[in-house]
């Protein structure tokens, strides 16, 4: 039985290509509003059939990127302040 809390992924362990319940939890938004910014093509992901597919690189690289730190409300670094959280 598991108990508690799912412990949030870091970006370092995602694999080289996840789907959005992979990264449910490595930022603050609601896994529904990440679907909605796929739709609206805010984070770089892709179609293949019903599934969503995310490189990590892509997701790095728009981390970095001014639209990606806009909205994630993150400093100049936002990738590496992901990759080197201290727990």
């Amino acid at each position: 039985m598991r108990t508690g809390k799912r412990k949030a992924p870091r970006l370092e362990d995602l694999p080289e290509f996840f789907n959005i319940k992979d990264m449910d939890g490595l930022f603050p938004i609601h896994r529904s509003t990440l679907y909605r910014m796929v739709d609206r093509q805010e984070i770089p992901a892709m179609h293949m059939g019903a599934r969503i597919v995310i490189r990590k690189e892509a997701l790095v690289q728009w981390m970095d990127s001014d639209a990606g730190k806009r909205l994630l409300g993150r400093g100049s670094n936002a990738s590496q302040e992901l990759l080197f959280v201290k727990e």
